[in-house]
């Protein structure tokens, strides 16, 4: 009779927690654009609620190692595809961005692309302090040893 009593409570338990699953969304909540994404992050985070309260619930030894069991193996299941579906999401979303595609303004892709310059010429100028040689081929600059740099290509394939 207890048995029963406790898995009913449980069942209960991950029913009412489950209601949280279709439950409607926050008046907070994002703009349509990223309505989908959030809808997903909230399942994962519930479902990943569920799971810690299914395991709680076998500490305090309100399920059996059974239930137990065929419990988390459902909503582990359940977990499981809302993060790959999550991670899906994210990199589709990444990938729109990239191409050119994704809700990003013009503001913002000037930034990027003044970040990424920077990055390149940081990178350049590493590369001639490692060399040595004064030469920096990305910028077309050389070391004329002492009378200033002179622009261009070296004639005689390095430092003069």
């Amino acid at each position: 009779m207890a048995t029963v009593l406790t898995a009913l409570i449980g069942v209960a338990v991950v029913c009412l927690l489950g209601f949280g699953l279709s439950g409607r969304a926050s008046s907070w909540g994002p703009t349509d654009r990223d309505a989908l994404l959030h809808r997903i992050e909230r399942r994962r985070d519930t479902l990943l609620r569920i799971v810690r309260d299914i395991a709680f619930e076998r500490e305090l030894g309100l399920l059996s190692e059974a239930e137990f069991t065929a419990l988390r193996a459902t909503w582990q299941a359940r977990l499981d595809e809302a993060t790959r579906m999550l991670g899906r999401l994210r990199r589709a979303r990444l990938h729109a961005v990239v191409d050119g595609k994704g809700g990003v303004s013009s503001a913002t892709r000037r930034r990027i692309e003044d970040l990424v310059a920077a990055r390149k010429a940081l990178l350049a100028a590493a590369r001639v302090d490692a060399t040595g040689d004064g030469c920096n081929p990305a910028a077309g600059v050389r070391d004329t040893g002492g009378g200033g740099p002179a622009v261009g290509p070296s004639r005689h394939g390095g430092g003069d």
